[in-house]
């Protein structure tokens, strides 16, 4: 949402609403795949094995779920 209000003020075209939606249903997603699939409660317990085996739940999603999740990783990176 900050994202959202920075392109508001820099004149650029903010994410929509629902690209920011899909973008939380990934990660709840992977919540509860990590919760109901493999035995991680926490962000920090994550590893590739874990990403790859949810990536594969849906391949035509898989793009899409990719590209959130390298977004979401990276700023819990920094």
């Amino acid at each position: 949402m900050r994202a959202q209000e920075r392109a508001r003020r820099a004149g650029t075209r903010p994410r929509s609403n629902h690209t920011l939606e899909t973008a939380l249903a990934s990660m709840r997603d992977l919540a509860t795949f990590l919760i109901n699939e493999q035995p991680k409660t926490d962000w920090s317990l994550v590893d590739v094995h874990d990403i790859e085996a949810f990536l594969t739940l849906l391949p035509r999603a898989r793009k899409r779920w990719l590209t959130v999740l390298r977004q979401f990783f990276r700023f819990a990176r920094a």
